[in-house]
């Protein structure tokens, strides 16, 4: 039955507070046996035009209440269920699943009968299905690349082998209802639209444990080929859950992530893995991630096969990284954009905001203003006599941000390793937080001869130093003015996944671009040096952002300030304005300072002391702090880099 649906609604495993109207079109929910569709809330001009674009008639939302079905049900795996018939997605929920503009994702509650829904419940937590050794872990990647990942993907799963038999009748049961949801008793609009090959199936039984996810991917990978012979990709995903009684501590939700065409900001729902829960979405172009689970999560995914479209699409397997650098007269800005983009292993995806704060007819202003970058180099131009501080600029260079999904923020004196974008999103994925940063002081890099003589030609390659060690930020000291600073050091000894970073680095800082929503740079910290990166530092953290230190050095820094112009001549507005610029940074680590540029409310202004061995009032510094909470025993020494006035953004 149909009924009318707000618009401003609260599902039990949704977590979405508010859709728009044109996010409605793309989402049905399914409760209690009762299908509500968000198609009735609008008026018959949009149902009409809903009925045109799929070429034939629906029915127009009718009222009826609900009947309640309330029944005790006592069921045993091993016994066969009456048998049933069961439904096919309807011509709207078809239109929701396969419009290109929509999201493309179904949440249907209460799937099946609680009956079915208890014995596959039963079933599968019976002592056959738990036994570890009918499970094994699972791989990403595809055919000769396949690896196994577990900081990436954790569960173990158990495939439904074709001659199902073997398997107890409410599962089988199950995967009919699926197999009847998407191809329907007879020709099913699905069939066409996604070009399904109706006896091309596969299902799988998936438990996450112990904390283990899965990033952010689509069903679809990268490396699938399709050759003539095998010319076949997963369609439509189907996901159920049996987990029952499901808490929100116990994390594990199916995050979704859409698009709003509206506003070109995207969104995410995160769904709960509630026992008799199924979630329908395209395999190509949906991006998911299973957040971390405290305690089994079970899931059983069934995917439809069909031809792969023939048109062009983006990959959306390769996600866009916005590159943000401020530039105060700097030579060295061409190279570093040449050299990220050179260096990239997908150049495609790098989409670069250059603060530039230099004469209007410097080279490498002319530089990058040419053909070779429009529209993947956007460049906010001041003069540079205007120019009022690191702070100022990377304020306007996240004004340049157009939602790319990931954000690196580097100086503009840089050079790279090759395939660093690949590497950078593989640590990421492998930290141990939600919300995590790579962050460090780089390795140094050196100008060659060459590389003078010729601005827009150096070697690269040849001016980057060897060493791929990491380096960890340590504390060090507190300045004349009371800001603290920051080291940078070495480690010796190897480690296999990102290490845990007590503090946060300007001039080099990857993590996805929702931190330039979450804790934009403050504008109103004129010629403010040092002090840019405690201030920043603890409004990450105590917003819940956790930073760590990649495993290998990919990018480098020239720490060298005397090929450059460093900053315009000290007069007594900008040290006025320095000082109220301290004044700010010293509210703000008092907790005194409220608006946008505040503290995070998710962690509190002594814990963020407590975690770095740092008392901001009294200017104590731990042991532990000035080793980055490592031994000492894991640095090779005090590195060249490993100096108190370190560039921080400029």
């Amino acid at each position: 039955m149909r009924i009318k649906y707000s618009l401003i609604f609260r599902h039990e495993n949704v977590n979405c507070d508010s859709i728009s109207s044109n996010d409605s079109l793309h989402f049905a929910f399914h409760s209690r046996n009762m299908t509500t569709t968000l198609l009735g809330a609008f008026d018959s001009r949009v149902h009409s035009l809903i009925e045109q674009a799929l070429g034939e008639r629906l029915p127009f939302p009718s009222y009826e209440v609900p009947k309640t079905e309330i029944k005790s049900t006592h069921y045993s795996s091993k016994h066969a269920l009456k048998s049933r018939v069961f439904e096919a997605l309807n011509p709207s929920e078809h239109f929701l699943l396969s419009a290109k503009e929509s999201p493309g994702v179904i949440i249907q509650s209460n799937f099946v009968s609680n009956e079915l829904a208890k014995g596959v419940y039963d079933g599968l937590h019976s002592s056959e299905y738990i036994d570890d050794s009918m499970y094994r872990t699972a791989n990403i990647g595809h055919g000769q690349r396949s690896r196994a990942n577990p900081n990436a993907r954790g569960d173990r799963i158990h495939w439904i082998a074709a001659q199902k038999h073997s398997y107890f009748p409410a599962l089988l049961q199950l995967l009919d209802a699926i197999r009847a949801l998407i191809l329907g008793t007879d020709d099913s609009i699905l069939v066409g639209k996604f070009q399904l090959v109706k006896d091309r199936t596969s299902s799988q039984i998936a438990i996450f444990d112990d904390g283990s996810r899965f990033v952010r991917h689509t069903d679809v990978s990268s490396e699938t080929e399709v050759t003539d012979s095998n010319p076949i990709i997963r369609k439509i995903t189907c996901v159920y859950y049996v987990n029952a009684s499901w808490k929100p501590d116990r994390g594990g939700c199916v995050r979704m992530y859409y698009r709003d065409k509206s506003s070109s900001s995207e969104k995410v729902w995160d769904i709960a893995p509630e026992l008799n829960t199924l979630v329908i979405f395209r395999s190509e172009d949906v991006e998911h991630e299973v957040l971390r689970a405290s305690t089994d999560r079970l899931a059983i995914t069934t995917w439809f096969y069909g031809l792969r479209d023939s048109s062009p699409r983006q990959n959306p397997q390769t996600p866009k990284i916005f590159v943000g650098i401020p530039s105060y007269r700097d030579p060295e800005c061409s190279n570093t954009v040449d050299d990220l983009l050179r260096k990239a292993a997908h150049p495609g995806r790098i989409y670069i905001g250059i603060c530039m704060q230099c004469e209007e007819n410097a080279p490498e202003y002319r530089y990058l203003t040419g053909k070779k970058f429009r529209g993947r180099v956007r460049i906010d131009w001041m003069n540079y006599k205007d120019a009022a501080g690191p702070c100022i600029a990377r304020n306007r260079v996240q004004a340049l941000w157009n939602k790319e999904q990931y954000y690196l923020q580097i100086d503009s004196h840089m050079r790279f390793a090759e395939r660093w974008d690949e590497f950078l999103l593989e640590e990421l994925a492998k930290c141990s937080s939600q919300k995590a940063i790579l962050t460090a002081y780089p390795p140094e890099y050196y100008l060659s001869a060459d590389s003078k003589a010729h601005p827009h030609e150096c070697s690269t390659d040849q001016s980057i130093s060897p060493s791929t060690e990491p380096t960890i930020l340590c504390a060090s000291h507190f300045d004349d003015t009371g800001m603290l600073r920051q080291a940078g050091r070495v480690i010796h000894r190897p480690h296999d996944r990102p290490i845990p970073s007590l503090f946060w680095a300007a001039g080099f800082s990857f993590s996805s671009a929702s931190v330039i929503e979450e804790a934009p740079y403050d504008p109103f910290l004129q010629f403010l040096f040092f002090g840019e990166e405690v201030a920043m530092g603890s409004r990450l953290w105590t917003c819940g952002w956790d930073f760590f230190a990649p495993t290998k050095s990919v990018v480098y820094h020239r720490w060298s300030r005397a090929y450059r112009p460093v900053f315009q001549v000290e007069n007594a507005q900008s040290r006025s304005f320095r000082s109220k610029s301290h004044a700010r940074v010293r509210s703000l680590l008092q907790g005194k300072l409220i608006g946008r540029y505040a503290l995070g409310q998710e962690r509190s202004l002594e814990s963020y002391q407590a975690f770095i061995g740092v008392n901001l009032e009294t200017k104590i510094i731990e042991q532990r702090s000035l080793w980055g909470n490592l031994d000492p025993r894991e640095f090779i020494q005090i590195s060249a880099q490993d100096r108190s006035d370190f560039d921080t953004g400029n």
